[in-house]
């Protein structure tokens, strides 16, 4: 039985590709949700050992950030989470936001500046990073919102080039949406 992703050779690709972009958005997740350490946050001591252990991660991270919306997978948020990963990475302590009650301890207090003070290091020690973050903030202040738009479902209804002329477009269309929450 003939699905609709694998017509024929076009299609296929097409699936690999909307399929690898699903692929790197959930891996994206998983680093994401191990950052911001819901339910737990991770103390910024922790951070700064993963970044001592492993200061590639910030390229990868820098890397993922310049990474294009794939084509076949337009409601993609990767650029998105990559960027909230990398910022967790360098969230000062919660008493250090105002209105937010202090630990009486001042070597508590110090040590989380310090090692959020530390992993900043290791970020402008990275080759290129502030032009970067540069980029991926330019790049996604050319896209349109992070949030699914009207422009967004506009594209995904226009699946002449993914479906041409297939049955399945709108239930395709109507399966993104519901995905998507709309």
């Amino acid at each position: 039985m003939s699905g609709l992703w694998d017509q024929d050779a076009q299609t296929r690709r097409a699936m690999e590709a909307r399929l690898f972009g699903r692929v790197q958005e959930h891996a994206m997740r998983a680093a994401h949700k191990f950052v911001t350490g819901s339910p737990v946050v991770l103390p910024p001591e922790f951070r700064l050992a993963v970044l001592k252990c492993r200061p590639n991660i910030l390229d990868c991270l820098l890397d993922c950030m310049l990474l294009e919306r794939p084509k076949f997978f337009p409601e993609s948020i990767m650029g998105f989470l990559t960027c909230s990963t990398l910022s967790a990475l360098f969230s000062c302590p919660l008493y250090s936001i105002p209105g937010v009650p202090t630990p009486n301890d001042g070597t508590f207090l110090s040590r989380g500046f310090k090692s959020v003070s530390q992993a900043l290091q290791i970020l402008t020690a990275q080759k290129e990073w502030s032009e970067r973050i540069i980029g991926a903030y330019l790049k996604l202040e050319d896209e349109e919102d992070l949030a699914p738009s009207i422009a967004l479902r506009e594209n995904i209804r226009n699946l002449d080039v993914l479906l041409p002329e297939d049955p399945g477009r709108k239930k395709f269309y109507d399966d993104v949406m519901k995905n998507l929450g709309m």
